[in-house]
């Protein structure tokens, strides 16, 4: 008898500690936010914000004024995640294919030169800051006071639906059902 109660007090421990342990688990992550692109220009322009396709068509350099200024366009390195989704979300073109586009519009006398290629944040936003013309893209969390950030598509970066965010990466597939082992309750038919 005295056997019976050890063995029920031991399993109840045991079934005790395996609820506990399920009803602590630690909260599910949320992914991090994707990174986002922030359009800046010099606080004198009086725009507030373009569509995607207005905002297309100036990094193209299709339109070359903002109301009458001129306008100059200060590119990130083509190696820097602002390139990265500039590319992707503006350009629709590949580093290689952007290249070739900013010679054969210079070739063909459409625009004076290629747009300049800034080594740095800081280096955009001087150039921003100091050009009433001038625009830029950075991330969205780096911008600083002195310049004025453009709605995309009616949105700011952080709202829903914003477009300038890098791609969302892909989920990792599911990891592959286990083989089943011969002999481990499934015929072997050799």
């Amino acid at each position: 008898m005295a056997t019976k109660v050890v063995r029920t007090a031991a399993l109840l421990l045991v079934l005790s500690i395996a609820v506990d342990g399920r009803t602590q688990e630690p909260p599910a992550k949320q992914p991090p936010a994707p990174p986002e692109l922030a359009v800046i220009v010099n606080l004198t322009n009086p725009t507030t914000g373009l569509t995607l396709a207005e905002l297309r068509a100036h990094c193209k350099l299709e339109v070359q004024f903002w109301d009458g200024e001129r306008a100059q366009l200060f590119l990130p390195r083509y190696d820097t995640p602002e390139m990265k989704i500039l590319l992707q979300r503006v350009y629709g073109m590949t580093p290689s294919e952007l290249r070739k586009y900013w010679i054969g519009r210079v070739f063909r006398g459409e625009i004076p030169a290629e747009p300049t290629v800034v080594p740095t944040t800081d280096a955009a936003v001087k150039r921003v800051r100091d050009r009433a013309g001038a625009f830029s893209v950075v991330m969205a969390k780096d911008v600083p006071e002195g310049v004025r950030v453009l709605t995309i598509d009616g949105k700011r970066p952080g709202e829903a639906g914003y477009p300038l965010q890098a791609a969302a990466a892909p989920a990792p597939a599911p990891a592959p059902a286990p083989e089943p082992k011969a002999g481990a309750g499934t015929p072997d038919n050799t």
